[in-house]
């Protein structure tokens, strides 16, 4: 039995709209009689083109600074702030790895910013511009 799956919404007064209920209806035959589990989760969207061209003009303006350029700048701050350690089962092995940001939410990726801009204050002494800021690097006194 394959796992597809399915999207909808819930109205105010906590109704489920699936979006392709003749599609869910027809899937979920095959499991007459049976015992399922039903997860519902909330829909995380990706993250923005704006968010993705705020990002990189970051990396420009830290690339600037620090003499690295732009796509190793880019992964220094993915190595500091989306590394990830996962366990090899059968091993023990301690294994590496480190996420892209095209593959975090807004959520995620808005978090991610606000780590590099308060490292970057930290380690730096610079403060990154926001969105609706000058683009220029402040460096704080």
């Amino acid at each position: 039995m394959t796992e597809l799956t399915f999207f909808g919404s819930v109205d105010e007064s906590g109704k489920l709209h699936i979006r392709d209920r003749k599609g869910f209806i027809i899937y979920i035959r095959q499991f007459a009689g049976k015992d399922v589990i039903i997860d519902v989760k909330r829909k995380k969207t990706n993250r923005s083109l704006q968010q993705n061209a705020f990002f990189h003009s970051w990396i420009n303006l830290l690339s600037e600074h620090t003499g690295y350029d732009f796509e190793e700048m880019k992964e220094i701050v993915k190595f500091k702030f989306l590394k990830t350690e996962k366990i090899n089962e059968n091993t023990g092995e301690v294994l590496t790895f480190i996420k892209h940001t095209s593959k975090l939410n807004k959520e995620d990726f808005a978090e991610f910013c606000n780590n590099v801009q308060k490292w970057c204050n930290e380690e730096f002494n610079i403060r990154l511009p926001l969105p609706n800021e000058n683009w220029e690097i402040t460096y704080n006194d």
